[in-house]
């Protein structure tokens, strides 16, 4: 009776668990067998399933955009998704010309080198939301100008920093010309005193904002008012605005005590060795904000949620960021509360949300390339399986 009762016990408190934490796994793309799929080269639409990447053959490169394979050039440098995922655009490289091709179209050719890289590489090439694709093109030395769909975006002699929001809705940039310096905010004008040193749109895409430098001092520019000043002895190194425009973070070098200072809306929040800035996430809320660094003497990166260092896993485990540079993003919670990120153990990476282990995959076998939640609060994690040679999506339920 008694061994019953036990059992009974196990099985209720089995089943109280897997109610509170399913998993469910959907194989959404299959690599045909032979297919070498370049290093890193794997990129996502941020609103649909969409996908495409770079196949490696033995007569040069091709892009494979939703399993179809486009034209083979000798190598391909940078490849984008429209944020719905309905356009492609790559730069092929063809002996001293860069190509640009817009969905299977060549839209311009250029000499090797003229297209600006930018340091999140994929951003080089930018789409809006009605298909239009943004980048940028030296002209000469020291003068740059904006391409939409390989013509002039304005007419003014420079053009340069543009920025297109997360849904492809919005479009920020900075123009020069007889009279002045402007930035130009889906269409509208707005003149500043100095050259944006940085800009940013924020993630919902309705603000926007620069860094501009004022004599001895930097001014941070949202929504065409200057809100707070820099004391600009050392370098603004990087400048992002939160997902309502409230805020803002800032790195600011600090080379007499080797240093970066985190600074939020224009206070120092945190110091590091080294500063993540792909990590760098904002609650939907604008109530939080989180990052992730590395402090000198210390092996192990660190989260650091409103300014307190958290215990965490480590998001900087060997070989988890092969192909993320300057580490991954991390990624609120629905309700602000808690943090979702891609960290290493043992042999693992997995995916934690605070100190709790919500995926374990084996780290030579599989390589994480996606996280978020769904609207319906779920744990999602798109990873490519190097042994089935597929892109799966494991979805899991946690209350």
């Amino acid at each position: 009776m008694k061994n019953c009762l036990f059992c009974l016990l196990l099985l209720g408190i089995s089943l109280s668990i897997s109610s509170c934490s399913r998993e469910s796994k959907e194989v959404l793309y299959k690599i045909p067998a032979g297919t070498n799929v370049k290093e890193c080269s794997i990129v996502f639409s941020n609103y649909a399933p969409h996908l495409a990447y770079v196949e490696e053959k033995t007569e040069g490169e091709a892009v494979v955009y939703d399993e179809k394979s486009d034209k083979t050039y000798p190598a391909i440098d940078v490849l984008s998704l429209s944020s719905d995922g309905n356009h492609f655009a790559y730069i092929a490289l063809l002996g001293k010309k860069e190509i640009v091709v817009k969905d299977g179209n060549t839209i311009a050719t250029y000499p090797y080198k003229t297209i600006i890289r930018e340091d999140d590489t994929p951003k080089s090439l930018q789409f809006l939301n009605d298909g239009s694709l943004i980048y940028t093109t030296r002209v000469t030395e020291k003068m740059n100008k904006i391409m939409k769909d390989a013509k002039p975006i304005d007419k003014s002699p420079y053009s340069a920093k543009p920025k297109v929001s997360i849904d492809g809705n919005h479009l920020l940039y900075w123009v020069v010309d007889g009279t002045g310096d402007f930035l130009v905010f889906d269409g509208k004008r707005q003149r500043i005193s100095n050259m944006p040193l940085f800009t940013s749109i924020s993630g919902d895409g309705e603000h926007y904002g620069a860094v501009t430098r004022n004599g001895n001092k930097m001014k941070v520019i949202i929504d065409g008012n200057e809100t707070t000043t820099i004391e600009s002895k050392n370098a603004i190194t990087y400048f992002v605005l939160s997902h309502k425009g409230k805020h803002f973070i800032a790195l600011q070098d600090d080379p007499s005590a080797n240093q970066i200072k985190i600074k939020y809306d224009g206070e120092v929040v945190s110091v590091a060795l080294k500063v993540f800035t792909n990590s760098i996430a904002f609650s939907n809320d604008d109530l939080h904000y989180a990052f992730t660094i590395m402090k000198a003497n210390v092996k192990k990166a660190i989260i650091v949620l409103d300014g307190k260092e958290i215990q965490s896993y480590d998001p900087n485990f060997s070989r988890i960021n092969d192909c993320f540079n300057q580490g991954r993003k991390l990624v609120f919670s629905p309700d602000g509360e808690h943090i979702l990120y891609v960290a290493g153990t043992g042999t693992n990476q997995i995916l934690a949300l605070d100190q709790k282990i919500i995926m374990r995959l084996n780290l030579y076998n599989a390589e994480i390339l996606k996280t978020f939640f769904s609207s319906a609060k779920d744990v999602n994690c798109m990873f490519l399986d190097k042994i089935k040679k597929q892109i799966v999506k494991s979805t899991k339920t946690v209350r």
